[in-house]
C-alpha cells in the first residue's frame, strides 16, 4: 500500500537520479535505474546503506539513541569531508519566513473545496484508525469518535 509508494519515491533520491514529480511513484523508481551515472550512484547507494546500517544498529545499541538523527549526522559530516559528488538541500535560511496567507492571484477558491474536503476526510480517518489502534494497544478504554473528531476539528 502507502509504504510501497513511499519507498518508491525515494528510489530515485537514493540512486542520485534527478527526478521530476510523477504520479506514478512506482514507474518513477523504476525509470530511474534507466538514468544511473554509476560515480554518482555508488555514492549515493553508499549513503543510503550507511544510513539504513546506523538506523538499524544503533538501537539496538541502546534504545534511546535518536537513531535516525545521528544518521544525517554522520552521512553529511562523511559527504562533505570526502568532497562526495552528491547533491545537497544547499544554505538554510537564516531566519523563518513571516506568517502570512497565501496568494489566491488567479485561483478560483471554489475549486479548492474538493480537494480541501478529501484531505479532512482522509485526516478524520487516520486519526479514527489511529485512536483505536492506540485504544487497543493500551488500557485507555473505548475511542470516542465525535470528540476525537471535535477535537482534530479544534486544531
Amino acid at each position: 500500500g502507502i509504504a510501497v509508494i513511499i519507498a518508491a519515491q525515494q528510489v530515485p533520491a537514493a540512486l542520485g537520479v534527478a527526478t521530476t514529480v510523477d504520479p506514478h511513484a512506482v514507474a518513477a523508481a523504476v525509470a530511474a535505474f534507466g538514468q544511473l551515472e554509476w560515480p554518482v550512484a555508488a555514492w549515493s547507494i553508499g549513503i543510503t546503506l550507511l544510513v539504513v546500517a546506523i538506523m538499524v544498529v544503533l538501537p539496538r545499541l541502546h534504545r534511546l539513541l535518536p537513531a535516525s538523527l545521528i544518521a544525517i549526522v554522520v552521512v553529511t559530516v562523511l559527504a562533505q569531508l570526502l568532497d562526495a559528488p552528491v547533491a545537497v538541500i544547499g544554505t538554510l535560511p537564516s531566519s523563518l519566513p513571516t506568517p502570512g496567507l497565501p496568494e489566491l492571484a488567479g485561483i478560483d477558491p471554489l475549486t479548492l473545496i474538493g480537494p480541501a474536503a478529501a484531505v479532512a476526510a482522509l485526516a478524520a480517518i487516520e486519526s479514527l484508525l489511529s485512536a483505536r489502534v492506540a485504544a487497543s494497544l493500551a488500557p485507555t478504554g473505548r475511542v470516542y469518535a465525535d470528540r476525537e473528531l471535535v477535537g482534530q476539528g479544534l486544531a
